[in-house]
């Protein structure tokens, strides 16, 4: 098995082919005991991210597992800072002996992969992706009313309600890639532009500070985290490299029953499916501007507009792979080829 032989990528140094390595054994060893009570998912904000928090919620109460949430809020100062997801006030790691089963979810609990309890080796890591151009024009729409939202970043609601959709994707730029490269097992390997100050700096933490954590990254990148710069182009083939090595399972929006059921495959959820818990769980639409948005999401596929997709073309070429990846491994579930795994609960 190589997972990450998916895709002919270049910039891949020996000690980063050697974590894959790494990653790949981990991944076997994982399938030989066929067994995981630990569900770890990076829930990437407009890609169902709610409605998976809501499905893991449920089944954690149901069947008494921890949980625990890691977004912007707990997580201001990215990984490198003071990550309180799941740590003690002063910043250390709590419960390091602590037995399954656990689950963590929402848009940064990659971060959290470092700590003993949710690395990779004792998690089921999944994560769910979008078509770029449908998660920037739902983000926009989203930004209008809920402009106080990570993902808005530090502008107010009459700058999205006011933006074309190439200035939203000028600020909103590769979000995903940019959150993508936050991943602790990325972090030796990653490059910055030339002005870009040292990734780890601490951070002071004023009243009223209004960038959020992914700004805050995206400065020290430097252009790291855009594809039309030599960090940036070094950057994604390493995300392309690493992604079906730092995730267990990949689900794509659009391929919606194949990607449910690799979760019910992965990350089984006892005697129910993942796709009858999302019809029953999907959040409701409290935005008065829903039916404009899907409007506007079909005009923006049909045009299709390459000054937009320049800004976000790290993001669509990472959704791409993710495309190829689940068919890939939605087809070696059909041949029986693909392992599955149970929980302690089933």
């Amino acid at each position: 098995m190589c997972l990450a032989c998916v895709f002919k990528v270049s910039a891949i140094n020996s000690t980063a082919e050697e974590l894959g390595r790494a990653l790949e054994s981990i991944h076997l060893a994982k399938v030989r005991s066929a067994e995981s009570s630990c569900y770890a998912i990076v829930a990437q904000h407009k890609s169902a991210g709610q409605t998976i928090n809501g499905i893991l919620s449920l089944f954690a109460k149901s069947v008494s597992w921890k949980f625990f949430a890691c977004d912007d809020n707990m997580n201001r100062y990215l990984y490198r800072h003071q990550n309180r997801c799941c740590l003690d006030p002063s910043g250390h790691e709590t419960n390091q002996a602590l037995p399954p089963p656990r689950i963590i979810v929402q848009g940064y609990s990659h971060t959290m992969e470092k700590f003993s309890f949710f690395k990779l080796d004792n998690c089921m890591w999944s994560t769910m992706f979008r078509n770029p151009m449908s998660r920037l024009i739902s983000a926009k729409f989203y930004c209008t009313e809920q402009s106080n939202d990570a993902l808005c970043g530090s502008r107010n609601s009459s700058f999205f309600h006011e933006s074309s959709n190439v200035e939203f994707a000028k600020y909103w730029g590769n979000f995903q890639f940019t959150n993508l490269l936050l991943h602790p097992r990325l972090a030796p390997f990653l490059s910055i532009g030339p002005s870009a100050k040292r990734i780890g700096k601490i951070h002071p933490a004023p009243k009223g500070m209004e960038m959020k954590g992914w700004q805050i990254f995206r400065q020290e990148l430097d252009g790291g985290d855009n594809p039309r710069t030599q960090a940036g182009a070094q950057n994604l083939e390493l995300v392309r490299y690493f992604l079906p090595l730092l995730f267990d399972e990949i689900g794509v929006l659009e391929l919606y029953s194949q990607s449910w059921a690799l979760f019910d495959c992965g990350m089984p959820l006892g005697g129910t499916t993942w796709e009858k818990q999302a019809s029953k769980n999907s959040v409701p639409h409290y935005q008065k501007n829903k039916a404009d948005e899907r409007l506007a999401i079909a005009d923006a596929l049909n045009t299709n507009d390459p000054l937009v997709r320049d800004e976000i073309s790290g993001d669509i070429r990472i959704y791409e792979d993710a495309v190829a990846i689940v068919k890939s491994r939605f087809q070696e579930l059909q041949l029986g080829s693909r392992a599955c795994f149970r929980n302690g609960e089933t």
